[in-house]
């Protein structure tokens, strides 16, 4: 099989930019059941079903990092003040670097019209 260069997981799966997890989840199994080794009697199913978990984890990961990315910080609030945990990373010479890790609270509703 000759490998394609540059294919994004829509082009391998068939579906658009924009398509909804309902429609990347038929695609995938439509295909899984196409090109699965145990069903296949394709010479490359092999192949092109591991293009196809490949395609599928890719996506997976970039809807999770974008679920972190659009996090909304705005109804959030940092209390810098009293750090929950406080530890020593690492010590150059005589100076400590401290990693500290804060908790972060939803902003409470104000209540009337000022």
């Amino acid at each position: 099989m000759v490998k394609k260069a540059g294919r994004t997981p829509e082009e391998i799966l068939g579906v658009g930019v924009n398509a909804s997890a309902d429609e990347i989840r038929n695609a995938y199994r439509r295909l899984a059941k196409k090109y699965h080794p145990d069903v296949s009697k394709e010479n490359d199913a092999l192949e092109k079903f591991m293009e196809l978990e490949g395609a599928v984890d890719r996506l997976k990961t970039r809807s999770n990092l974008k679920g972190l990315l659009d996090f909304d910080l705005n109804n959030y609030e940092l209390d810098l003040s009293k750090p929950v945990k406080s530890r020593v990373v690492a010590r150059v010479g005589t100076v400590s670097i401290v990693e500290k890790t804060y908790y972060i609270e939803k902003k409470k509703p104000r209540l009337g019209n000022g």
